[in-house]
């Protein structure tokens, strides 16, 4: 797997040493390094991933604190692992401590090696990955449960001679949102999916949809749709 990460820091000493270290790693850590929070900002909300953030500590730790929070707020921030780069001086738990309030979930120790890197890299990809699948499990739940509203609503619509021609456009805005989950994600979304189809097929309303929408199986009929 590349992994992509963002080096932030304005010292150029330190900018190429970081991606010197990067190099050596056995990883294949592709770095973008910037100067500036605000340029990063306009980094994670632009088309290429990122993955992990380290964050250089002459910063103080009340901009990384809210600098973490708005970057938390991008498109590729809301997944992405913070890791504060610290000095020597900075190493002990307290400090540590104070970094990890202010947002960061992981620490590079100076004076670093291409391994200790290497570890810290490792650690953030897992806590992206929880982070993600964390964000996943929130969104199939909530595109699930509004899709079910969204037919039942039909369905009251149709008993009373009316139409609401939203459902399809709802699918179809929940198909684009899908796009986006691991493979794993979306097998498992669409499992929940069919179990929730299945078990409103048993209500009176769902059967009404399914019957004026083409056929008596609604879990195959709203996958035709859906995929």
């Amino acid at each position: 797997m590349n992994v992509e990460a963002m080096y932030i820091d304005p010292d150029l000493g330190s900018r190429l040493r970081f991606k010197q270290a990067a190099t050596s790693t056995a990883l294949q850590v592709a770095v973008s390094v910037t100067t500036t929070l605000t340029e990063a900002l306009q980094r994670l909300d632009n088309e290429r991933r990122c993955d992990l953030i380290y964050l250089a500590s002459r910063f103080s730790r009340d901009v990384i604190e809210r600098f973490v929070t708005t970057a938390r707020r991008t498109r590729h921030g809301r997944t992405a692992s913070f890791m504060v780069v610290l000095q020597g001086h900075e190493h002990d738990a307290s400090e540590l401590a104070k970094y990890a309030m202010s947002g960061a979930d992981a620490f590079l120790l100076e004076p670093y090696s291409a391994l200790t890197l290497e570890e810290t890299v490792e650690i953030g990809l897992k806590i992206r990955a929880k982070r993600e699948t964390f964000n996943q499990k929130l969104a199939m739940a909530l595109l699930v449960n509004s899709l079910i509203d969204g037919i039942n609503e039909n369905a009251r619509c149709i008993k009373k001679g009316l139409y609401r021609g939203n459902v399809l456009s709802d699918l179809k805005s929940a198909a684009q949102i899908v796009s986006s989950f691991t493979p794993e994600a979306t097998k498992e979304y669409f499992s929940l999916l069919i179990r929730k189809l299945t078990k409103e097929q048993r209500t009176s309303i769902a059967a009404t949809v399914a019957k004026n929408t083409g056929g008596s199986d609604l879990p195959r009929r709203v996958l035709q749709i859906h995929r």
